[in-house]
């Protein structure tokens, strides 16, 4: 399906979560034709931590394991984080906001 590029219902899911548990993040691509999808993970401070590359893609429901683990591999700290989901379709792109808030 093509038509207009755009990302709806994001969420996380638990939310808030659990150190060391894992989270999952669902997004809803409204067409087929996004090139890619990429996931980054911030803190509060706007310091990426993470970033999930080559997340799906496709129209509809969509949805990206996250071990709660920065760049590093180090289990991040108690806190509040921003995720940002971008999709990309050639020179266009449309980004979505979400908070995540993991407790102990």
């Amino acid at each position: 399906m093509i038509g207009k590029l755009d990302i709806i219902n994001n969420m996380s899911y638990p939310n808030p979560v659990k150190t060391g548990a894992s989270l999952t993040l669902y997004y809803e691509l409204t067409t087929s034709d996004a090139d890619t999808v990429k996931i980054r993970i911030y803190t509060v401070s706007i310091r990426m931590i993470r970033e999930l590359d080559d997340c799906p893609a496709a129209f509809g429901p969509n949805s990206v394991a996250w071990d709660m683990r920065d760049d590093t591999g180090t289990p991040v700290a108690n806190g509040l984080y921003y995720y940002q989901v971008e999709a990309t379709r050639r020179t266009n792109g449309v980004r979505k906001i979400g908070k995540i808030a993991v407790l102990r």
